[in-house]
Order: structure tokens, then C-alpha cells, then sequence
């Protein structure tokens, strides 16, 4: 199926707990088969998104690096309430870590500090990742075929026989037409914060509560996937 196919994992970012619990439900609903990861900050989110070796799919010999790929990304844009939200026991979380996010990509975070991020950073954060690995990808797939034909077997020769070995979601993640996700921007005040969210980004934007789960959500999001990644499909039914 296409929702299986192109939907695998989904990141939600909100500081409050008890909002993380909601949209999981919600996401659950309607893609019971993806896994899930949510995170308070825009530092365990950077933490989701650490690099990992191209050791599968880039052609580049395993020295290139991508980031963790997560097809739906749903990032509340004031990150800095933390304070203020109670966890799950209701007791006031009143300290902010201090602490700077991993380094992703020196070029794109050195200016950042994750707790100071909005959502709409992150997601720009994000876009710039996706277009880096799609990048890096096209020079490893022009580097590959510039290859004398007997380099360009042998290796080919190493990439079958490796391929066995490697799961099918994890050859598909890896790909390039994987690298850009659907981005949603969440607030409980969208009018102020939709632009800034636009600009960051994201693809569809929610409110607080959320809309409710339904199939016309679930093909709504589909369809915004599918024309981001350059796929002729289009999917009806409410």
C-alpha cells in the first residue's frame, strides 16, 4: 500500500506531555503501522535527527553521512513553554536545560542553541538537512557513474550483495527521493504564528486541539507527501 510504503516514521515535537500523548493518538489513528517519536525540545529533536553513516544507499562508500529520515514532522512552534506545562505525575517543571544541541552540520547550527529554537526554526532546520543529504546523494550518484566500468561493476557487484542483507525500509529511507518530509506547524494561536511557520517550512498547519482524525486528514497529509516527493499520485476518499 502507498501509506505504507511512504509513510514509516513520524516526529512530534510539543513541550507539553500531555499534547505529546494526544497527537500520538491522533497520528496512531490514522497510520497505525508507523513508528513514532516525539521529543519536549528542540534539543531531543536534534537528538532524533543525529547523523547516521550512508553505509546503504548513497553510493558513496559508506563516508557520507544523512540524517535519521522521518516522513511526517510535527513541530509545536513555542518550544519554550516547558516551564510551564506539569508532567504526567503534575508536578511544575520549572528548569530549562542549558544545554547547546549536537551539531548536526556546522554550517546550518552553529548559531543555534536548542532551547531557544521555535518551532518554525526547527522545521527550517530541518528543510536544510533534507536538502543537504539530497545534495550529498546527487554527488555520490554523478561520482558513481563517472566510474570506469570495470570500478563501476565491481562496485555494483558489493552493493547487490550488501543489499541483501539490509531491510527494505532501510534501503527506501536512505534513497533520495526519502529526504523530504511532511512538515506540520502547530499553535494554539495560528493566526499570529502561521506566517513565521510558513516560513519555516511547513506544509499544513494545526491549530490547538487539533483537527480530528479522519480518512479526508489522512489523504489530505498523503497528498501533501506525495507532491513533495515528485510522485504522479493522488489519493480520494473521505
Amino acid at each position: 500500500k502507498i501509506m505504507s510504503k511512504e509513510v514509516a516514521r513520524v516526529l512530534i515535537v510539543d513541550s507539553s506531555p500531555v499534547t505529546l500523548k494526544l497527537f500520538r493518538k491522533h497520528v496512531c489513528s490514522m497510520f497505525p503501522h508507523v513508528h513514532i517519536d516525539m521529543a519536549k525540545s528542540g534539543e531531543e529533536a536534534l537528538d532524533f535527527l543525529d547523523l547516521d553513516s550512508d553505509s546503504d544507499g548513497g553510493g558513496g562508500g559508506g563516508d557520507s553521512k544523512v540524517p535519521h529520515v522521518y516522513d511526517i514532522i510535527i513541530a509545536e512552534e513555542h518550544l519554550d513553554l516547558l516551564s510551564n506545562e506539569c508532567n504526567d505525575d503534575g508536578e511544575q517543571q520549572s528548569e530549562h536545560k542549558e544545554q547547546e544541541a549536537n551539531v548536526v552540520d556546522d554550517k546550518i547550527l552553529h548559531k543555534y542553541q536548542a532551547l531557544d529554537l521555535l518551532g518554525s526554526e526547527l522545521l527550517h532546520l530541518i528543510n536544510d538537512m533534507e536538502l543537504e543529504s539530497a545534495a550529498a546523494a546527487a554527488r555520490n550518484a554523478k561520482s558513481t557513474s563517472s566510474e570506469p566500468n570495470q570500478d563501476r561493476e565491481q562496485r555494483h557487484d558489493k552493493e547487490e550483495c550488501a543489499a541483501t542483507t539490509a531491510t527494505k525500509s532501510s534501503r527506501s529511507r536512505h534513497s533520495p527521493s526519502r529526504y523530504s518530509s511532511l512538515k506540520i506547524g502547530v499553535s494554539s494561536t495560528l493566526g499570529e504564528d502561521c506566517e513565521s511557520l510558513r516560513k519555516g517550512g511547513a506544509d499544513l498547519f494545526w491549530g490547538k486541539p487539533p483537527p480530528k482524525p479522519s480518512n479526508g486528514l489522512r489523504n489530505q497529509m498523503l497528498n501533501a507527501l506525495l507532491s513533495k516527493r515528485g510522485k504522479s499520485i493522488f489519493i480520494c476518499g473521505c
